[in-house]
């Protein structure tokens, strides 16, 4: 997050609220210092999401994911759970607009139920980290391989790029990183801006949403 705000650049960050460690204890969202950052967050003008509010270990797991929780009839409650965390927070009320599925697991049962909760579905159009193995040569390796189809092809103008801060990879060197995705856009004559408001960047997100 200091990374973006020393560019005077705006994120989305998705919240997982209620994750347990091995030990059975909150991290992540759901500790003071997780609950900290939050507030930063929203006090710098960036975009807060959910992610996933399940409760308790392997909450990002393959065999959690949404499809799942909604059979077992628990994704609703989850959602409920992270935006309340979030809500309760930042004091921002009914701003929770932005969901994530884990591994962007999603069926129309899923998609419907955030619906319900007033909750857009956003993926990712690049994904740097895809096979990358931790290495930095191959995040931009996939940057310019993955920009290079995508602008290629596609008459959008906006592009939502996917990252993991828990990558320490990605988290020590987002600059260079960003510098990347910069250079492969200017090299494919376009003249990338990545300094959005935040109701620009939610429109950002709003039209990929419907995308998908």
């Amino acid at each position: 997050m200091q990374t973006l705000d020393s560019r005077g650049i705006r994120g989305t960050f998705f919240i997982q609220s209620h994750a347990k460690d091995r030990n059975n204890a909150y991290f992540r969202g759901n500790t003071e210092v997780g609950r900290g950052i939050i507030r930063d967050m929203h006090a710098d003008g960036h975009i807060i999401g959910s992610h996933t509010g399940m409760d308790g270990k392997d909450a990002h797991a393959k065999k959690n994911n949404h499809p799942k929780r909604l059979e077992a009839g628990e994704l609703y409650n989850d959602c409920v759970r992270c935006q309340n965390l979030i809500e309760n927070e930042t004091g921002a009320y009914g701003e929770v607009e932005f969901v994530r599925a884990p591994y962007g697991e999603v069926n129309a049962g899923v998609i419907g139920k955030y619906s319900d909760l007033a909750l857009q579905h956003v993926r990712w159009d690049i994904d740097p980290e895809y096979k990358a193995g931790g290495s930095l040569s191959k995040i931009k390796e996939n940057i310019a391989s993955q920009m290079d189809t995508y602008l290629g092809g596609n008459e959008k103008q906006q592009m939502v790029v996917l990252f993991h801060d828990i990558q320490s990879v990605v988290a020590y060197n987002l600059i260079e990183i960003i510098d990347k995705i910069g250079e492969v856009a200017r090299a494919e004559g376009d003249t990338p801006d990545f300094h959005l408001s935040k109701e620009e960047l939610k429109s950002t997100l709003r039209a990929q949403s419907r995308e998908n």
